[in-house]
């Protein structure tokens, strides 16, 4: 099965007294000078610097080829040091413009030091910026046609240690008999050497025996900034099986996190209680052939005194027949937040998906959405603004240009209270077109709390047309 973890906003804003109080009467979301025209791959990961609060960068994610189904180039990764006003490509002869770029880290204890992750090249790693790099693969399977580097951390107390996750992006599951997705790594000296270790996790394997592709690896790493030892894994979980040859059968998957206290080496221990379970496919067709089903949880955490953590749960299931029909089913769970381990559901105002019914559409191809899902981590404040937490919207507007969802959600109080849904000012409506349907996937604070950020898509409620002149990744000024 081919799938890619492409994760993949609003705050109006108010503190009352103190230093960092926001300060504006408005708040008003604007377009910075990136937009789709720069380029021909989708918006990925957006990662502000941990020092400099002008500094930014965007990941840029190749899109398949609707016929083929194999992916185009990408546009590597962008860089502002003017909070949006320029950008630039970081690119030199070892890190190539055109690469797909998945993830990016930083450590603040070394702020010039980037390693990025990247679809089927491997790690690169740069110690000046951004200028020159080299590649780090010792002990990775890359280059690699099928695998892809799809998640990337860093420590932030101590530069030397990163850790990855690899898996398989390309490719039929089923025809890759295991171990066809690698999973965990970990470096404790820059990217040197990479050692693998997926002791406690999830079976990653596929069969042809019983017709089962099972893949569970990691989505998303999260190093606690409070107890750097501690190393979380935000599982993508995915069954496919085969019913025609082997008899009826359900997909099933749940939302998992596990963590290591010792760095990412030894054991993980699972810390899923409370998180999105048995979540199965969709309708069945008579003749179905194959059923799937995925859950994938993209973690966040807070840096200031108590540890929060945020799990933002996407799910999908699907039905294929033998006419080859699909029917996909969009099963986000929505929000789930911790302090001691136990996950909370936190989704009080958020327009994510809760309940079925069969599509309306008469076509044999459909892909429900009902409101819309909450995609990508969770921007959580830094320091002692760690209460203010935004989070992006995918599908907000459910395919209708008389609606305006919000795009973007947010809360003062780590949403105890639930989420605002009237901070999206400046995206009701697209710049050059005036379309009011956006997805927000991306989304992130600068570093010292003066501006957001956030990846804007808007489409075409009529012909889902993308838009590019009106793409691109938006600013919103706090203060």
């Amino acid at each position: 099965m081919k799938y890619l973890l492409n994760f993949f906003c609003v705050l109006a804003l108010c503190f009352f007294g103190g230093t960092n109080a926001f300060a504006q009467s408005a708040y008003n979301w604007e377009q910075t000078s990136l937009t789709a025209t720069n380029f021909q791959a989708s918006f990925g990961r957006l990662v502000a610097h941990p020092v400099d609060p002008n500094i930014l960068f965007l990941c840029t994610i190749s899109p398949l080829d609707p016929i083929s189904g194999t992916p185009g180039l990408a546009d590597g990764i962008w860089k502002t040091a003017d909070l949006g006003n320029t950008w630039t490509v970081l690119s030199d002869s070892i890190l190539l413009a055109d690469y797909s770029i998945l993830d990016l880290a930083i450590s603040p204890a070394a702020p010039d030091t980037l390693m990025v992750a990247t679809k089927e090249h491997g790690i690169f790693k740069s110690i000046d910026g951004g200028l020159t790099w080299v590649a780090k693969n010792s002990g990775l399977p890359f280059p690699h046609a099928n695998l892809s580097a799809v998640a990337l951390a860093s420590d932030p107390t101590d530069a030397d240690k990163f850790y990855l996750s690899v898996a398989q992006t390309d490719g039929l599951d089923i025809s890759n008999l295991s171990p066809s997705h690698p999973g965990f790594f970990w470096s404790h000296d820059g990217g040197n050497s990479w050692n693998s270790n997926n002791s406690g996790l999830p079976d990653r394997s596929d069969s042809l025996s019983d017709g089962n592709s099972r893949t569970a690896v990691p989505a998303s790493i999260s190093v606690l900034p409070q107890a750097p030892n501690y190393v979380l894994l935000g599982m993508a979980e995915v069954h496919v099986n085969t019913v025609l040859l082997f008899g009826s059968k359900v997909a099933k998957t749940s939302g998992k996190v596990f963590y290591s206290t010792t760095s990412g080496t030894g054991n993980f221990t699972e810390a899923s209680a409370g998180l999105p379970a048995d979540i199965n496919q969709g309708i069945s067709f008579g003749t179905s052939v194959a059923r799937i089903s995925s859950s994938i949880m993209i973690l966040s955490h807070s840096t200031g005194g108590p540890i929060e953590i945020w799990g933002s749960h996407t799910g999908l299931t699907a039905d294929v027949n033998l006419a080859g029909d699909l029917r996909a089913f969009n099963r986000g769970k929505g929000l789930s937040f911790t302090k001691n381990g136990n996950w909370q559901t936190r989704n009080i105002g958020l327009p994510y998906i809760s309940s079925w019914t069969d599509p309306a559409s008469t076509s044999s191809v459909t892909l429900k959405s009902i409101d819309c899902t909450p995609v990508g981590a969770v921007a959580v404040g830094v320091g002692n603004m760690q209460n203010a937490v935004m989070v992006g919207s995918l599908r907000s507007d459910q395919g209708s240009s008389s609606t305006n969802h919000t795009k973007i959600h947010a809360s003062l109080n780590s949403a105890t209270s639930g989420w605002a849904a009237s901070w999206d000012a400046g995206l009701d409506n697209s710049p050059t077109l005036g379309y009011t349907e956006a997805n927000a996937a991306g989304i992130t604070f600068n570093s010292d709390m003066s501006y957001a950020f956030a990846t804007i898509r808007w489409t075409d409620a009529a012909q889902s047309a993308p838009l590019p002149d009106d793409n691109g990744v938006y600013r919103l000024k706090l203060r």
